[in-house]
């Protein structure tokens, strides 16, 4: 358990495998709860007995609550009921997590600590963030107060406060899944809320399955011989299947494109 009140981390799940349950062991012992929102695997009901059930019920004998949805509603929804249910629960802060997020031993310890931090200078609304994902640095632009702030980062990993969802809402569920880390984090920068970069911290996150995308039209020119190319992975998919794929290498082509400046890394592809 963590020494602060109420820290509940909230996972949202749809067709997991074993990779949830090492998410679970991985902040459980972190955190005063854990809340996983399945939201609405298709085996729950044509395999009732299989895979994704004991999945979850391993979960549950390890101490977290398993909510269930009966359809496949969206990871802002599953996020909401899982944010609310924290809130309803007295949390005071609250974790979010993909069911293929491993954390390190003492994130949780590092990321209450930040805030700490943050509040002594004066920051006193905020989200936080890790500062490496898979090893990686973490998209990041300049400092406030000489703490150093995240570009648009990750939801999954985040820490969030109570007072931050009563200041500007929960997650937008009309974007089911695409976007729904952007919009929340647009929406609070434009009530002055800042999110931080927390150093020494890493998730560990798979990053979907590998897809296939191709350069459009209006680009090539622009890009020429100049953009190399390397593996990616697809945005926020539980579609099975492995292709092959590539990726532009922006940085050889700043003068062209102009990408994100002071550190900031160009759109990476994220997972529900």
């Amino acid at each position: 358990m963590t020494d602060s009140c109420g820290v509940v981390a909230v996972i949202s799940s749809y067709e997991p495998d074993a990779g949830l349950v090492a998410t679970v062991d991985s902040v459980i012992g972190q955190v005063d709860r854990v809340v996983i929102v399945d939201d609405g695997s298709p085996s729950l009901i044509g395999d009732p007995a299989g895979t994704v059930r004991a999945v979850l019920d391993r979960c549950a004998e390890v101490g977290a609550t398993v909510l269930e949805s009966g359809d496949n509603r969206g990871i802002a929804s599953a996020l909401n009921r899982g944010v609310t249910n924290a809130l309803d629960g007295g949390a005071d802060l609250i974790l979010t997590l993909d069911q293929d997020t491993v954390l390190d031993v003492d994130y949780v310890q590092r990321m209450v600590a930040h805030r700490e931090l943050a509040a002594s200078v004066g920051i006193t609304d905020m989200m936080v963030a890790p500062s490496e994902i898979n090893g990686e640095v973490a998209p990041f632009w300049f400092a406030h107060r000489g703490l150093t702030l995240a570009f648009e980062p990750l939801q999954s990993g985040m820490l969030f406060s109570r007072r931050l969802f009563e200041l500007i809402g929960l997650f937008e569920e009309g974007l089911f899944i695409d976007c729904v880390e952007t919009e929340f984090y647009l929406r609070a920068r434009a009530r002055g809320v800042h999110a931080l970069i927390v150093p020494g911290t890493c998730i560990h996150h798979r990053l979907g399955h590998p897809a296939t995308w191709t350069v459009p039209r209006p680009l090539r020119w622009a890009l020429g011989r100049r953009g190399s190319v390397r593996p990616w992975s697809s945005p926020k998919t539980h579609r099975s299947g492995t292709t092959t794929s590539r990726e532009i290498d922006w940085s050889s082509t700043a003068d062209t494109l102009e990408p994100s400046r002071c550190g900031a890394r160009s759109p990476s592809p994220r997972t529900h």
